[in-house]
């Protein structure tokens, strides 16, 4: 068996959340005061197992998110324990950053080269407003741990109309002072506060105004749907990940497992698949007839999300 949706694309890469958990609470991913946590999270031999099983049928990158990942108490173990399964290419991590100083040695020990790391304003006093109550020291004093410790580093930027999209330019020119790559993500509607997107367009007309010459730089087999540029005379790119504006589902590669062992073939995907009995039981044979089913379901293309978007974003691993 291997992974193949009915619209004949390969599935290769899986986003696997390991909490619902984090130390911030930004304003389109966690709008709300957060509820108790009820649903038991997968344990460490579960997740293991689960991405064993999925690399049997073909994937051979995984994104490890949450919440923020680096809450997870044990997490370096896991990442050792992932990494080490055979016929896996590709471990990367989300993170919002604020750990790393803590953990980026770490990180690099467990065979980690390169990093995505979320960050919405280059402003102290905007970074709060949007994390509600995140220090945008920490992050700095974090992301200079990463790149100390040698860890390749993308930032991931979600703009919002009228909240930070004036900072797109000095994004681009404070990453490719660094030979970073700035990803901005289009804004999709989740719960809480309905935040107005930017079209891809609009940001690419900014950068051309700000003297930006962008050239287009192919991806891997098992890339993310990020477009990314090479930025004419630095080391930086640029990469535009805009579900609305410019869909990229026709090539979509990827399965999302959420943190209490739900799979989803797409993130607005409004049903799953319950993957936690077989986990519990340590079930192979169910495991991946359930990952292929779930294949089977992925939509054709996003659809919005019912009832305006009343699901939150730290459910589903961002």
């Amino acid at each position: 068996m291997r992974l193949v949706d009915p619209y004949q694309r390969t599935i290769n890469y899986l986003r696997l959340s390991i909490t619902d958990r984090c130390n911030l609470r930004c304003c389109y991913c966690q709008p709300h005061d957060p509820a108790p946590k009820r649903n038991r999270l997968l344990t460490d031999k579960e997740i293991v197992f689960l991405a064993k099983q999925a690399i049997a049928l073909g994937v051979e990158k995984i994104r490890v998110t949450g919440g923020e990942p680096l809450v997870r108490p044990g997490v370096i173990a896991l990442l050792n324990d992932l990494r080490a399964l055979d016929g896996l290419k590709h471990l990367v991590l989300t993170t919002n950053g604020v750990l790393l100083t803590r953990h980026a040695d770490e990180l690099v020990s467990a065979g980690l080269s390169r990093i995505n790391v979320s960050i919405d304003s280059l402003r102290q006093n905007r970074f709060y407003e949007i994390t509600r109550g995140g220090s945008l020291v920490d992050w700095w004093r974090g992301v200079d741990a990463a790149e100390k410790a040698g860890l390749a580093v993308k930032l991931n930027v979600v703009v919002m109309a009228g909240v930070n999209d004036d900072e797109v330019v000095d994004f681009v020119r404070f990453g490719s002072q660094r030979g970073w790559t700035v990803r901005f993500i289009e804004y999709m509607p989740f719960a809480g506060e309905a935040y107005q997107p930017l079209d891809e367009q609009v940001l690419r007309d900014r950068l051309d105004q700000a003297g930006f010459a962008l050239t287009p730089v192919s991806g891997s087999q098992i890339a993310g749907p990020a477009r990314e540029y090479a930025v004419a005379g630095t080391m930086g790119k640029v990469g535009f990940i805009s579900a609305r504006s410019c869909p990229f589902c026709h090539d979509c590669n990827r399965l999302r497992i959420t943190a209490n062992g739900e799979g989803r073939g797409c993130l607005f995907s409004s049903e799953g698949i319950d993957l936690r009995p077989a986990l519990e039981r340590f079930d192979g044979v169910v495991l991946r007839t359930q990952l292929v089913r779930l294949a089977a379901q992925k939509p054709q293309q996003y659809r919005a999300l019912p009832q305006d978007g009343q699901v939150e974003m730290s459910a589903v691993g961002g």
